[in-house]
């Protein structure tokens, strides 16, 4: 009784705080690096602006990753997804590589066991304003961490999670503003080299906003951050890069101009290997998420009854409704539908109790 109590209070509560409609469109991140292709998909509410994308870094094995902002120019929201790189220490470091360097793709850093310890250290050199920020929370997310294990293939290695939470507080043009950073580091051991540990962050993000109005824009934040796709045919180019990368560690590439014109010429045709992983990074990433919002009061999850398939939103809305072309429409007022402007296509969503 007592835990329904506590839902129903918070959905009353994001009820309360929720506009009386919400609508989120599409929006398209290109690479320059490709031609200009499309590289990421995700979708924001009306009058959001947006910077970044995606990096290369070719002497990296993960080749590539993700640095970009979505923000709110009225309120002071953003959401901000961090790149990440992969660490390799081994007992008493790598023979004749010195720490810091990059070794056969991996950057050589003793394991920082502790993910809130982690965010401590790396995300103030990501993002300048938080060197100076007060930590004021950490929170342990071990649902999340489960949920990056199981999504994360082994590969011949034992692998464990953890995950984590901290929130920094800073001043910023004479506003108290909030930051809560998440991280999930991922260890994974080789059985043959146990003495041998590959590490990395398989997510680090944040949520950033006005102090005592965090908690209110982090469904929206969630949504946003799960709406965040790779386009399969920019995939495909970048698997074919992590391929190439595995035999000649992309040397003759590390040259943006080389690297531009080779990424052009590869074939906008999928492999069916390339096929595959792009379903089981999205599988992946739509398990870890749902486990990272596990700890973000808020949200519903829906489902598409048509192309069937689940998506969290922020709560508080009495329908939702989702586009063929990736837009969501939510209101509190059941009268009222998107239907009938345009010729969009909607469909609504089934809440999923």
């Amino acid at each position: 009784m007592l835990l329904g109590a506590l839902a129903v209070a918070l959905l009353a509560s994001a009820s309360a705080h929720a506009a009386q409609s919400l609508t989120l469109k599409p929006m398209v991140l290109r690479d320059p690096a490709t031609g200009n292709q499309p590289a990421i998909r995700l979708v924001v509410p009306a009058g959001w602006a947006s910077e970044g994308g995606v990096l290369w870094r070719p002497e990296m094995s993960n080749v590539a990753t993700i640095d970009l902002r979505a923000w709110n120019p009225e309120g002071g929201e953003s959401l901000e997804v961090m790149p990440i790189e992969p660490f390799v220490w081994s007992n008493g470091g790598i023979p004749n590589v010195t720490v810091g360097s990059v070794f056969l793709g991996s950057r050589v850093l003793p394991v920082i066991s502790d993910p809130a310890a982690f965010i401590e250290e790396l995300a103030p050199q990501l993002r300048p304003r938080l060197r100076h920020a007060e930590v004021v929370e950490r929170i342990a997310l071990p649902r999340a961490a489960r949920a990056v294990e199981q999504g994360t293939s082994t590969l011949g290695r034992t692998l464990r999670a953890r995950a984590a939470r901290v929130r920094f507080e800073y001043r910023e043009a004479g506003v108290v503003m909030q930051e809560d950073v998440y991280c999930a580091l991922l260890f994974a051991e080789s059985r043959t080299a146990p003495a041998t540990v590959y590490w990395s962050p398989e997510r680090l993000y944040s949520f950033r906003a006005r102090k005592g109005h965090l908690e209110r824009a982090a469904p929206l934040l969630h949504t946003i951050l799960s709406s965040v796709r790779y386009d399969p045919v920019w995939f495909n180019r970048y698997f074919r890069a992590r391929l190439f990368w595995g035999q000649t560690r992309l040397k003759p590439l590390h040259n943006p101009a080389e690297l531009t014109r080779y990424l052009s010429a590869l074939s906008d045709e999928a492999t069916p290997a390339a096929t595959q992983a792009y379903r089981r990074k999205l599988s992946a990433d739509a398990r870890a998420l749902r486990g990272f919002g596990g700890y973000v009061r808020g949200l519903q999850l829906y489902r598409n009854p048509i192309d069937p398939h689940e998506v969290q939103l922020p709560a508080g809305y009495s329908q939702a409704w989702e586009s063929a072309s990736g837009s969501y429409f939510l209101s509190q007022n059941p009268t009222v539908s998107p239907r009938g402007a345009g010729a969009t296509v909607w469909e609504q969503l089934e809440r999923v109790q």
